[in-house]
C-alpha cells in the first residue's frame, strides 16, 4: 500500500489527494517513480483513526480547461469524463466537441453548487 504525501496525478490520470491510501497495484515503474518523487511512501497497514477521510471513495476532482486540453486522445478525455460522472461518445464527437461539452458540464455542476472546484 502507498500513502499519498502530496496531491498527485498518476500516468493513467487518476488523481489522489494528500493522505489518500492507494491499495491497487501499480506497475513497478509507476510505483517507483512516485516514491522517487517523494509523492508517496510505502506503508504496511492503515491506521483508521488517523485517516482524514470519512470513507475510502475517491473524491471528484475537476480539471481546468488547460488540463483537459492536455489529454492526448479522445479516449483519455472520455475516461476522465467518466471519473466525474459524465459520459461522452468519442465515436460520435470530435476532440474539440468533447472538450467543450466537458468544460460546459464542469461549469454547470460547479455553478449549481453541486460541487466545488
Amino acid at each position: 500500500m502507498l500513502l499519498v504525501k502530496k496531491k498527485i496525478r498518476t500516468s493513467d490520470y487518476t488523481i489522489y489527494e494528500k493522505d489518500d491510501i492507494i491499495e491497487e497495484i501499480f506497475d513497478e515503474t509507476e510505483r517507483q517513480r512516485l516514491i522517487n518523487l517523494g509523492a508517496v511512501e510505502e506503508i504496511d497497514t492503515i491506521d483508521k483513526s488517523s485517516k482524514n477521510h470519512e470513507n475510502d471513495d475517491k473524491k471528484i476532482v475537476f480539471l481546468s480547461e488547460d488540463e483537459i486540453k492536455r489529454f492526448k486522445s479522445k479516449s483519455e478525455i472520455a475516461e476522465y469524463a467518466e471519473t466525474i460522472g459524465y459520459t461522452l461518445k468519442p465515436d460520435e464527437m470530435t476532440r474539440e466537441e468533447m472538450i467543450n461539452c466537458l468544460i460546459n458540464y464542469i461549469e454547470e455542476v460547479t455553478e449549481n453548487g453541486e460541487y466545488e472546484l
